[in-house]
């Protein structure tokens, strides 16, 4: 009987242990996604200023010239 009762403990603590890993994964999957939403968005943002200061400088080339 102690030897089952040890089994059992043994079984719900790898259990546990295999849960909190699944949770600590999803966690740090969902942070890895917000992180590259983030960056896209900010690449998004300087690429929208280099495109604008691209179209002043040629506009001002294209004035002067």
């Amino acid at each position: 009987m102690k030897y089952r009762a040890q089994g059992a403990l043994e079984y719900l603590l790898i259990m546990a242990l295999v849960l909190v890993i699944l949770v600590w994964s999803l966690h740090y999957a969902r942070i890895i996604k917000s992180g590259q939403e983030n960056l896209a968005s900010s690449l998004s943002s300087d690429e929208q200023t280099l495109n604008r200061k691209i179209l002043s400088e040629v506009s001002s080339n294209l004035n002067s010239g």
